[in-house]
């Protein structure tokens, strides 16, 4: 590394324990600094922050200095980030002084070098002591980055893997709310989602289905509702022949989507999905085992299906009713909050309406959970005043295994097909127990 031009810094000191070490600042995830050996790595004393600290300001100081891109930081500008708000300290010139002499105790325990070595002052400016040997994941991570710019796919898959690996979580995250921590947090996030995606492409041309998934499960752990990663996760799995893995996959995102961003899964993730399934059938000879095999569904109740699946059956089922005339019912069911708030999460009630529905409607029935709050059912061969007793007999069986569940259980009923408007019903207070 390059030494710090300019004037003699002030406050040096020698370094405790001889031979070669280098001190590594961890920032992905979490903040620390530990010094190590320089040959092994392997850690020579104690690593600071010890736990959660306290001392915000302070080690939010050592932080700037150390991304700082500059030889020196002028005291005016570590005073504009440490206290953004004028009047917040009576003399910030002073109280700057202070925390750089606290941090420099602070550092002092690392053991191989003081703290007065680390933390340099030139006249009016502070800086990090760039001589001092140091490895940062933030500026490997960058490193692995640049290098896979370019070179054959396997040299550049080594760097995203090596850059990947680095990523532990947000950059800095007890600092998120400060500017320039969330600047640099977007960068390498951003550089690291699409890191993953090169990493993706790369294993998909050369076949390596497995490691895609390891790729993607590590890529989930920070983007859980980026649909690329869930879809690469599928698609892989079903190419190793774990089809019943990929399809729970689905259902646990589908679920996850419902639960946390109220939405449906693309028509993209339904696609691969429907793919997936196809892997799952192959060629037969023998037509009484393919129906052993259609048999094998377990049966029981009313059939639960993912959205996706439900439309098809709906406009399946919207067909026979203009060729057979016959009487099906949609029903939407809406659980609300009772007096217009509650508390209580509505996910257990959900489950236990979801279980209400499979246990109460006929095996020709199909529903499906619409969203967080709702559910769509079609009720078969039945009558708007038959579709109104299904529901009344679903709300009583719920009411008796929930009786205090604090929602309100809502529903609108509509024939298929139909031009008119949906008769809207609302069905008494559910309360759950305390």
């Amino acid at each position: 590394m390059q030494p710090v031009s300019g004037k003699k810094p002030v406050g040096g000191g020698s370094a405790v324990c001889d031979g070669n070490f280098v001190l590594l600042v961890k920032s992905f995830g979490g903040f620390s600094i530990s010094a190590c050996s320089g040959d092994t790595r392997e850690p020579l004393g104690p690593s600071v922050p010890d736990g959660e600290s306290h001392a915000r300001k302070m080690w939010a100081l050592v932080k700037y200095l150390i991304c700082s891109q500059r030889n020196r930081v002028s005291a005016d500008e570590l005073i504009e980030i440490l206290w953004p708000q004028d009047g917040s300290t009576a003399d910030p010139v002073r109280s700057l002084r202070l925390l750089v002499h606290r941090a420099r105790l602070e550092l002092n325990k690392l053991g191989c070098v003081k703290g007065g070595r680390l933390i340099l002052c030139h006249g009016g400016a502070y800086s990090w002591n760039r001589t001092i040997p140091m490895e940062s994941d933030a500026e490997l991570f960058e490193n692995h980055y640049r290098s896979s710019r370019s070179g054959s796919d396997e040299t550049r898959l080594s760097h995203l893997r090596a850059a990947i690996d680095l990523y532990k979580g947000p950059f800095l995250p007890q600092d998120s709310s400060n500017e320039w921590v969330m600047s640099l947090d977007t960068y390498f996030h951003s550089k690291f989602t699409a890191m993953c995606l090169e990493a993706i492409e790369i294993l998909h041309r050369a076949g390596r289905s497995w490691d895609i998934v390891d790729i993607s499960s590590a890529a989930m752990v920070t983007d859980p509702y980026m649909e690329d990663f869930h879809i690469a996760m599928i698609e892989a799995l079903a190419k190793v022949g774990a089809v019943k893995n990929a399809k729970e996959h689905y259902e646990k995102v589908t679920e996850l989507y419902r639960r946390d961003r109220d939405f449906q899964p693309s028509p993209k993730l339904a696609a691969s999905y429907y793919a997936t399934l196809k892997t799952e059938n192959k060629p037969g000879t023998d037509v009484s085992a393919i129906q052993k095999s259609l048999d094998d569904e377990k049966e029981g109740g009313a059939f639960y299906c993912e959205y996706e699946l439900f439309k098809k059956i709906y406009s399946l089922k919207r067909r026979e009713c203009l060729r057979d005339h016959s009487e099906i019912q949609l029903a939407l069911m809406t659980m609300i909050p009772s007096g217009g708030h509650t508390s209580r999460p509505v996910d257990a009630a959900m489950e236990k309406m979801s279980e209400t529905i499979a246990d109460t409607l006929r095996k020709g029935d199909i529903f499906t959970r619409f969203n967080s709050t709702q559910f769509l059912l079609l009720l078969q061969f039945t009558t708007a005043e038959r579709g109104r007793l299904a529901i009344d007999r679903i709300q009583r069986r719920f009411q008796g295994l929930m009786p205090r569940s604090g929602y309100l259980l809502q529903y609108n009923l509509l024939p298929l097909p139909s031009e008119g408007g949906a008769e809207k019903v609302d069905v008494g207070a559910v309360e759950a127990p305390k």
